[in-house]
């Protein structure tokens, strides 16, 4: 595929260059500086045309165009800006590629740039830089103000949690012990009750059922020592949590040993409002009757937030 450009002369939309200074100042980022700008144009290639303009400055130097854009040839004039006659024209090394020919050579245009003017319009573009960049910092500002309002939001419920915590940590203490077991000969599926109790912080062991309720939803250590006698029997128990079966300890007694002892432990998560006990399995557990043989005790490691 190839194009074909058909052209008279220079291809600009009268035939002629016409050399302009534009209102507006650029922003050149490889200077980082506001730039006025001159243009020379306007041409009617669809493409950048295959030469560049030479413009000549008032001091008689000569210099390249800076880029094309939209049809024209722009030149990006130094800081600070020097006053007086710029011309653009068609260098005569490209006269032939312009297709320019004969006594149409010489095809310029010029524009006087004036540079109290110049310094104005760089002063314009610098203050709508300024206003645009407070707008920003104004949107940032407000955003930052956003920010920091949610962290101390976010900030607050934590210590807020962290307050309640320590609180709890003082108030929601849970702890009992309980000796003295009422029936030493329980039937099978019976609870076993310890009637006398040494600590019951938190009040959630009740010595008349035997079994305690948890006050608060949280981690529970659970423990009990208990010990046997008459030889034939056992100590077969279980460790209740809500009705379900969490721990069991059995042991059975010799015909020549007429003592033995048992024990259990558990870290178990209990709900608040349900309950822990000792529950009896078989028909043949025997306890010895002295008050502190046996034992049922319980605390609260760590509640729930």
């Amino acid at each position: 595929m190839a194009s074909v450009i058909i052209g008279d002369g220079l291809m600009t939309t009268d035939g002629h260059l016409h050399a302009s200074q534009m209102a507006v100042a650029v922003f050149r980022n490889s200077t980082q500086q506001w730039h006025v700008v001159l243009a020379c144009g306007t041409f009617t290639y669809h493409d950048t045309p295959p030469f560049t303009l030479q413009w000549t400055t008032p001091s008689g130097q000569s210099v390249s165009s800076s880029q094309y854009k939209e049809g024209q040839f722009l030149l990006l004039l130094d800081n600070p800006v020097s006053g007086g006659s710029y011309t653009c024209r068609v260098p005569d090394s490209s006269a032939s590629v312009a297709c320019l020919h004969g006594n149409s050579t010489d095809v310029s245009s010029t524009v006087v740039v004036d540079d109290v003017k110049s310094r104005l319009t760089l002063l314009e573009a610098e203050n709508r830089q300024v206003h645009a960049d407070n707008r920003q910092l104004h949107a940032d500002n407000r955003q930052l103000k956003e920010e920091q309002n949610q962290t101390n939001a976010r900030i607050d419920s934590v210590s807020t949690l962290l307050s309640q915590h320590l609180h709890d940590e003082r108030t929601k203490r849970v702890s009992f012990l309980a000796t003295n077991l009422k029936d030493n000969t329980p039937s099978f599926h019976d609870v076993l009750i310890l009637t006398t109790v040494h600590n019951n912080q938190g009040n959630g062991y009740n010595p008349a059922t035997g079994k305690f309720t948890a006050p608060y939803n949280g981690t529970y250590c659970f423990m009990s020592s208990l010990c046997g006698y008459g030889s034939g029997h056992v100590i077969s128990v279980f460790l209740m949590v809500d009705g379900k079966t969490e721990l069991f300890v059995d042991t059975q007694f010799g015909s020549a040993v007429d003592y033995d002892a048992a024990s259990l432990q558990a870290v178990v998560s209990v709900r608040a409002g349900q309950s822990v006990w000792l529950q009896v399995n078989g028909d043949i557990n025997q306890f010895y009757s002295y008050s502190y043989s046996n034992s049922f005790s319980g605390f609260l490691v760590s509640y729930d937030l």
